[in-house]
Order: C-alpha cells, then sequence, then structure tokens
C-alpha cells in the first residue's frame, strides 16, 4: 500500500512509500520502500532498492536534487537519516545514533536537516525495560540537526523538554516548536505550549 506522498519543488514528480500489509515485530519489522512517480509519464520506480528494510519519510531537498529519509537498513532496531540523489547513486547515512529518530525536515539553504531525537551522543541508550516506568527516566525527544556535508549533529533543544512537534522559520534562524516538560511525554501533549527555539541552540522561551 502507498503512504506519505511528497510533491518535489518543481512539482515533476511524487515520492512515496511503498509497504507491505504485513503486521510487524521487533523480529521483523515493515518492509517499507521509497518509490518516485513520474507525474509526466505515470512511470514508477523505487530509489531505496528492496530488503527487509524500514525506508519511510521521503523529504524533497529545496532543490530537489535529493531525498532525505529514515531508514533501518544497517541496523533494524535503530532508525538513521539517509539522503539519496534522484539521477542515481548510493544512499548515503548522515547518523549513527542509538535510540528513536523521526521527523525529518531540510532547511530551507538545503545545507542541514532536523529531526526528532530522544538519545544523546555517547551512544549509550539500551533497550527499553519491561514494564516501562514513564515517570522514572523519561526519553524526551530534542530537536537536532546534522549538516549535510560535514555529518555534524547539534542538539537544538533542552534536554528538559519533550518537543511534540516543530517546523522551521523560513528564514531557517529559528523553530517553532509545541513542547512540554511533563515527565510522561504522551500525558505531556495536553499540557504542551509553544516556544521559540532558535535553530544555533542558544534561545529556547515561550
Amino acid at each position: 500500500h502507498p503512504s506519505d506522498a511528497q510533491l518535489s519543488p518543481d512539482k515533476s514528480l511524487i515520492a512515496f512509500v511503498m509497504g507491505k500489509s504485513n503486521k510487524a515485530d521487533k523480529d521483523s519489522p515493515h518492509e517499507y520502500s521509497i518509490h518516485l512517480l513520474d507525474i509526466a509519464t505515470g512511470k514508477i520506480s523505487p530509489i531505496t532498492g528492496s530488503g527487509t528494510w524500514t525506508n519511510i519519510s521521503p523529504c524533497w531537498s529545496p532543490d530537489g536534487a535529493t531525498i532525505a529519509f529514515i531508514s533501518n537498513r544497517v541496523d533494524k532496531k535503530n532508525m538513521q537519516v539517509y539522503v539519496i540523489p534522484i539521477g542515481g547513486g548510493e544512499a548515503q547515512a548522515l547518523t549513527d545514533l542509538r535510540g528513536n529518530l523521526e521527523w525529518i525536515q531540510w532547511s530551507s539553504d538545503g545545507q542541514s536537516i532536523s529531526f526528532l531525537y530522544n538519545g544523546n551522543l555517547d551512544q549509550s541508550l539500551e533497550d527499553d525495560p519491561d514494564p516501562i516506568v514513564y515517570d522514572g527516566a523519561p526519553k524526551f525527544n530534542r530537536i537536532w540537526t546534522v549538516d549535510v556535508k560535514t555529518r555534524e549533529l547539534l542538539a537544538v533543544t533542552p534536554e528538559t523538554y519533550h518537543i511534540h512537534e516543530y517546523v522551521w522559520s523560513p528564514d531557517q534562524n529559528n523553530f517553532v516548536v509545541l513542547a512540554s516538560q511533563h515527565p510522561n511525554p504522551m500525558q505531556g501533549w495536553y499540557s504542551a505550549q509553544l516556544y521559540l527555539a532558535s535553530s544555533d541552540g542558544t534561545q529556547f522561551d515561550l
């Protein structure tokens, strides 16, 4: 089944996710691949290849030459940020992180990609315990950015706030975020507030 259709900046192509309708588990995750649809010809072609991987969240670069996406093609337990040129070539990983990673967006100049991530750079995150005590040691989503050329990572928002949603400002100097400090992120949604976070990580204000 197709999902998550994204129109290219020049409106000539649609990137979308194609997946099998199977129930995933920890040993056999969803098999999702990213395809391109040429609007003029109707031709559909895969760009992430086939395999027992999860490739999701296609996101066009501002110039339309590259697609960023999230995949677990190296480690099924952990998703990473990848980029791939639409003209052909191999996908390149921009991150090597442990933990939950989601919601990628390009900066308007195409030089960095933002994402939500609940871990840290010491790679010490372990599998969630059973049962999970949410208010014991909560894992908060923070906004991070990665430089597309250098792969340099930057934590933008404080570790004491859970980011539920976010969007770049048009001038790419800030993020508008919906965040909370509730120890249970699921319940924190109901008390979340709007904040302004500078994209260099120096300010975070109501």
